[in-house]
């Protein structure tokens, strides 16, 4: 296996962006509702790590529209 196949079995999971790159003042992107710590980590982190991350995405959303309410 060389390094491009290594790379392409790490990003299993695709990452969450969607161009809307704005935080806000809780530090966490308006566009993935990732926090800029969570964004800058994408990439070292495992599927694991990921599937957690997007399940903070989700919760952090939904606080998000409740709090609209």
């Amino acid at each position: 296996m060389n390094d491009a196949d290594s790379s392409f079995k790490k990003q299993k999971i695709p990452n969450p962006c969607v161009n809307l790159c704005s935080l806000n003042n809780n530090n966490v992107c308006i566009g993935c509702y990732r926090t800029i710590d969570e964004v800058g980590a994408w990439g070292r982190y495992d599927d694991e790590q990921r599937l957690q991350v997007l399940k903070n995405c989700e919760h952090r959303f939904q606080e998000m529209l409740e709090s609209d309410n």
